[in-house]
């Protein structure tokens, strides 16, 4: 039974999860502090008001947390359920210029052959000497069509290979992808009176 993989960006979710584990770390040491309190209370006889007020504000700090915790949490699943919608529609996208780039090949192959079966009745009908370089140029035509429609077939192949090997990589290998800085489309204007030699 094969397992199935997805591509999702990893910055993200390291951020998540460093934050979550300064969460956790500061939520055991919160835990500390109520023991080592509690423990001193008990030792000193403090009155229990004065107790059961810093128990409270432990409590209301402990609850803070865990319900940022819980917002880290949905924040993850909706980033994970956007990223799943994106993927998708990458596959679908990549499956119909495979399509395409079929579709193309075969094209060329109808009129490769085509070409060949016009050329070969050509040849039998003209046996004059212009027509045979023509006929050469064309034959050259015809080789040079070959080879773009196997190479098409191969890119095609190309293409159905990375979107197999992209389904399989673990989500570790995707790379966030930031656009060139965006520039000013005009020059900046002189100031009034100046101009520009």
């Amino acid at each position: 039974m094969s397992e199935e993989y997805e591509l999702v960006p990893i910055d993200p979710i390291r951020k998540l999860e460093s934050e979550v584990e300064e969460l956790k770390q500061y939520l055991k040491s919160l835990k500390e502090e109520l023991a080592i309190k509690t423990h001193e209370n008990i030792n000193n006889n403090i009155p229990q008001d004065h107790q059961h007020s810093e128990d409270d504000h432990l409590i209301r700090v402990l609850i803070d947390y865990a319900k940022t915790n819980q917002e880290i949490i949905n924040s993850l699943i909706r980033t994970n359920i956007e990223l799943q919608s994106k993927i998708a529609e990458l596959v679908v996208s990549t499956h119909e210029l495979n399509k395409g780039i079929h579709k193309l090949v075969e094209i060329f192959e109808e009129a490769a052959i085509e070409y060949m079966e016009k050329m070969n009745t050509k040849k039998e009908s003209k046996k004059e000497e212009g027509n045979n370089e023509l006929l050469k140029k064309l034959e050259d035509l015809e080789k040079i069509n070959l080879k773009i429609a196997e190479a098409l077939d191969k890119l095609s192949k190309s293409i159905e290979s990375i979107k197999s090997t992209n389904t399989t990589h673990s989500q570790s290998n995707i790379k966030k992808i930031v656009p060139p800085p965006i520039r000013p489309p005009f020059p900046p204007v002189p100031p009034q009176g100046q101009h520009f030699r």
